[in-house]
């Protein structure tokens, strides 16, 4: 189910009215995480930001993503530990109106066995070309001042589906 349900109310055929996912109460809080590393990314300063962010509200954001759904389903099914999931505007839409995943945009994955689950590691590079939807050449990428380079991990673990 997407976090992003749209319908009619019983008895209500208006409009169709969002509803909130399930962690809404999260979505705040990530939100403003969210602006404040744009803020620091496109100011050049995004060595203040935090760059790790492991079993948080922030990381949690993935674990329904449309990349790391497939990459978990490649896992147990073909045994895949890594790969990428590339954003487009297929994404775009699959996000919906998570802060999170619209602000990483594509991101490379590794799943890692540890003890009785699985740990993913998300990361991505926010650059110049990857906020332009890379219509400006990557060529043209810097890596500090601002909108220069800045590398974020996202982990969050899981128990193992047997």
């Amino acid at each position: 189910m997407h976090k992003w349900q749209y319908g009619v109310d019983a008895g209500n055929y208006g409009p169709y009215v969002p509803q909130m996912p399930e962690n809404a109460n999260n979505w705040f809080s990530n939100a403003a995480t969210v602006s404040q590393m744009t803020l620091l990314w496109a100011t050049g300063y995004s060595w203040l930001a935090q760059h790790t962010y492991k079993n948080d509200a922030v990381a949690n954001a993935f674990r329904n993503a449309s990349g790391i759904v497939q990459a978990r389903e490649d896992y147990y099914n073909n045994g895949k530990t890594f790969g990428d999931a590339n954003f487009g505007l297929k994404g775009l839409f699959q996000a919906g109106i998570d802060p999170v995943e619209q602000f990483v945009g594509s991101y490379h994955y590794q799943i890692d066995r540890v003890n009785d689950g699985l740990q993913f590691t998300i990361t991505n590079q926010t650059s110049f070309g990857s906020a332009a939807y890379h219509v400006w050449p990557y060529s043209w990428n810097w890596s500090s001042g601002p909108m220069g380079n800045f590398d974020q991990t996202y982990i969050f673990a899981e128990p193992y589906r047997k």
